[in-house]
């Protein structure tokens, strides 16, 4: 093993994961991200610590994330940019991965970010979606919005990955932000990407799986206001209107 693989071999990754009332969902979570970090291991001995951020919970997702041997950390702002910052300040990897507590991964994901990341002129990226609703014109919506998120250079927050650096030069996510804070911190990569000849990736060719028990619930309406980028520029510093999507969403 080269010198420089050994390095990588030895720099430790953290995986973060904001949760607010995700009992029904943290613990499927973490059984995808611990299949992923298992896997990584088995193939070059990779040091990876997984953290759940615990951001006010009032049911049993501490106690879920506690059981399961993870980093937790407890806060209780309420507020995802604030929850992704707390688990990036208690982290100790140089790579910062960045997971909803609803998303399920495949296995080898973890694999193909630290092989991306590789790369020295990388700073970070994000991994596509692939939202699986029940329901036909919702189905059609989130493609329309891919393709949409493509053409904008858009990357939501389901997974993305920073050096950890980077990461803090950019003073992490946007905590006034309540909506969007997860687009808004990776166009800010991109741009610093520029400023320094760097690179951003947008993996494809792996995509997570997020849940869509908001949009399968939810009146089809809602889910296009409450997901339309007009609606999201226009009140994304103010936590009232999305009191329905991280406050009290469906469970």
């Amino acid at each position: 093993m080269r010198d420089s693989e050994k390095k990588e071999a030895c720099d430790p990754i953290s995986v973060v994961i904001p949760a607010f009332n995700e009992e029904s969902y943290i613990g499927p979570t973490l059984d995808s991200v611990e299949s992923a970090a298992a896997f990584l291991r088995n193939r070059d001995g990779r040091d990876i610590e997984v953290i759940v951020v615990d951001n006010g919970s009032t049911d049993r997702t501490a106690e879920i994330a506690r059981s399961r041997g993870v980093v937790l950390v407890e806060e209780a702002r309420r507020n995802v940019a604030f929850a992704r910052n707390a688990g990036a300040r208690a982290a100790r990897g140089q790579l910062l991965v960045f997971v909803d507590a609803d998303t399920h991964w495949p296995e080898s994901l973890l694999s193909r970010i630290a092989e991306v990341m590789s790369d020295g002129r990388c700073i970070g990226g994000a991994v596509d979606t692939d939202y699986r609703s029940g329901r036909f014109a919702v189905r059609a919506y989130v493609r329309f919005w891919r393709v949409l998120g493509k053409i904008f250079r858009m990357a939501q927050g389901a997974t993305q990955f920073y050096q950890a650096g980077v990461f803090s030069s950019l003073r992490g996510y946007n905590e006034a932000i309540f909506m969007g804070e997860d687009v808004d911190l990776y166009w800010r990569l991109r741009k610093a990407a520029r400023r320094g000849s760097g690179s951003v990736e947008f993996i494809e060719d792996l995509r997570v799986v997020p849940s869509c028990r908001r949009f399968d619930k939810w009146p089809f309406w809602k889910t296009v206001l409450l997901t339309n980028p007009f609606m999201v520029m226009l009140f994304s510093r103010m936590k009232k209107p999305w009191g329905g999507w991280y406050g009290t969403p469906t469970r």
